[in-house]
Order: structure tokens, then sequence, then C-alpha cells
């Protein structure tokens, strides 16, 4: 993992910043930086990723709302894994709830999100009912965010696919 951390940390040095690469190199590095227990530096990364990700979505929200709502989702499994919950739960119930907004209910970048907001749910209360499950605080919750990252590019690569 160590020999990715490097290959991805030298994709964000020789991307410019700014741009939707830069923003995709610092989202995957991040990512990495969660899964080996670098908590701060994977905060610090995603959140630049979802900065560069948040301007053109403010200009154009149709057209860049999924990579917005792609890099808030890695941000707030970057809070999860950190054991910030309070955030990350807020931050994926902004994704969501701006996902429906620009997008459509019925979108299919929205329907994976929307399916995973029960989960989100049912892992707050698991969280915080205080029943053993083998799993710290962060660990539910941080899981679901990842399952919806999975389910959103898939649906992403899907519409490519199909020419949507």
């Amino acid at each position: 993992m160590e020999q990715a951390i490097a290959l991805a940390e030298q994709s964000v040095a020789e991307s410019s910043a700014g741009d939707p690469q830069h923003a995709a190199s610092l989202s995957n590095l991040g990512t990495m930086l969660s899964e080996v227990g670098r908590p701060a530096e994977a905060l610090h990364a995603t959140e630049q990723a979802v900065e560069i990700r948040r301007r053109p979505a403010e200009n154009d929200p149709t057209a860049y709302e999924p990579d917005l709502a792609s890099a808030r989702n890695n941000l707030a499994s970057a809070y999860a894994t950190a054991g910030h919950l309070d955030q990350a739960i807020q931050l994926y119930e902004l994704t969501l709830h701006g996902s429906v907004r620009v997008l459509g209910e019925h979108h299919p970048f929205s329907r994976p999100l929307r399916a995973v907001a029960c989960d989100v749910n049912r892992s707050r209360f698991i969280c915080r009912s205080g029943v053993p499950t083998g799993l710290e605080n962060g660990q539910h919750l941080s899981l679901f965010l990842k399952g919806a990252w999975r389910a959103m590019t898939a649906s992403s690569a899907l519409r490519s696919a199909c020419g949507e």
C-alpha cells in the first residue's frame, strides 16, 4: 500500500492544482491514507478535493454535481474513519440532498445515494446504541459510505458505457 500511496502522491504533485485530475488524485490519495490509518492526512487531501470540485459545481450543477458528490462522499468516509461521525453524517446527507435536488430523485447517480442513506441511518443507530458488534463506532459508517462510493462509481461507469 505504501507504494500505491507514493504513486498517488506523485500523481498529485504532477497534476495542476485546481484541475479535475488533481481533485481525482487527491481523492484517491485520501482514500488510501484513510485505509492505512493516517486520518489527518486523509482529511487534508479529501478536503482539498471537495474544494476543487465545489467551484465548477456552483457554476454548472447539473454537469458537475456527480463529481462533487463523489468527492464529498470520500470526505464523509474519511471523517467516519477518523471518528468524526457527526461531520460524516452531515456531509453524507448534504451529498444526498444536493444530488437529488440537482439531478433528480430517479437519476442513476442519486439512486445508490438514497439506498445507502438507509444504511447510514441504520449505522448511526448501531453506533450510538452501545450494542457490541466488534467494530469501532466509525467503522460502521465508514463501511456504508465506502459502499456508496462503489455504487456511485459503478453507476457512473454504467452511464458512460450507455452513452448517457
